[in-house]
């Protein structure tokens, strides 16, 4: 045999059942994923957990201080800073609300305090 040749071997149908016969496939009874289906619940497991967590944190914030604060003007970073939570979370947590209730968290204009 050299390299880089395809050598193919055929076997006659006595062969073939003899081979069969001397190995057989034997289930395992074990259900058969595939790898995308492991990561596919992988990545919805870690979603979840962050959903949670984040759930979590906006459950610690007393929801009406933090209306008030909102609707007398103070900026989202200073929200986030004196209600000890992430400006990420609190972002999310308002855009989830003015979907909810849009009257009662209208949009701001960017980075101006109202005086």
């Amino acid at each position: 045999m050299s390299i880089g040749k395809v050598t193919v071997w055929y076997m006659t149908e006595e062969e073939r059942l003899a081979y069969v016969a001397k190995h057989p496939i034997v289930p395992t009874g074990e259900a058969v994923f595939s790898t995308e289906t492991i990561d596919y619940k992988k990545v919805s497991e870690r979603k979840k957990e962050a959903l949670q967590r984040k759930g979590k944190l906006i459950d610690s914030v007393d929801k009406d201080t933090l209306h008030k604060l909102f609707m007398s003007g103070e900026t989202i970073p200073e929200i986030a800073t004196a209600l000890n939570i992430s400006i990420s979370v609190l972002n999310k947590y308002i855009g989830d609300q003015r979907k909810i209730e849009p009257d009662k968290w209208p949009i701001r204009s960017k980075g101006r305090k109202r005086e």
